[in-house]
């Protein structure tokens, strides 16, 4: 991919960035990338490891997207919350198309009482915007994934998703929106 590097000075300050260009679509069933019809080959990585927990050296982390890679993958999924900065910069140079989420999983039947309090709400939705001011400007950054395995046939589940998704496209309406659901029942938008 083409990386250009953006230097932003201000009162003797200074903001250093590297960004790229790139469009993602989905038009029915199929995704496009710059208008060229893509297959989603991947895998989902936690950015974890035995011996460093979630300090993971970055040549390990080099390591894991080289293996992806070399799997001829094109996509890594950001298994659940959002992993290190270097971790995007490389599927960036790479070209590897990137799935970010925060670390919202598991069944929310046992947080029902939880999605009634606006407090919680706030917090989940603090998370994601925090998340996506750090990442927004990664072209490999394709999907924004709103929760894991969370059961969407119940109500509040609805009410959050909506909420999500205004949230989210109010910030960014050049990506996609995704979600893993470990229901078979729908409720969600």
């Amino acid at each position: 991919p083409n990386l250009y590097y953006v230097t932003v000075k201000f009162a003797g300050d200074d903001l250093i960035d590297r960004i790229g260009f790139r469009k993602i679509e989905a038009r029915g069933k199929d995704l496009f990338l710059n208008n060229r019809k893509i297959k989603i080959i991947g895998v989902c990585r936690h950015e974890i490891h035995p011996d460093w927990g979630y300090a993971m050296p970055f040549e390990l982390v080099k390591k894991d997207i080289d293996i992806i890679r070399d799997m001829n993958c094109n996509a890594v999924r950001a298994a659940h919350y959002p992993h290190g900065q270097k971790t995007i910069d490389y599927c960036d140079e790479l070209g590897l198309l990137f799935w970010e989420e925060i670390p919202l999983w598991g069944n929310l039947a046992s947080w029902a009482d939880s999605l009634k309090e606006e407090s919680f709400i706030e917090r989940i939705l603090l998370m994601f915007k925090e998340m996506m001011a750090r990442d927004m400007n990664h072209p490999s950054l394709i999907f924004w994934g709103l929760y894991n395995e969370i059961d969407t046939a119940l109500p509040q589940t609805r009410s959050l998703t909506e909420r999500m998704v205004k949230m989210v496209r109010a910030e960014d309406s050049s990506r996609l929106i995704s979600y893993a659901t470990c229901s078979i029942h729908h409720n969600v938008p």
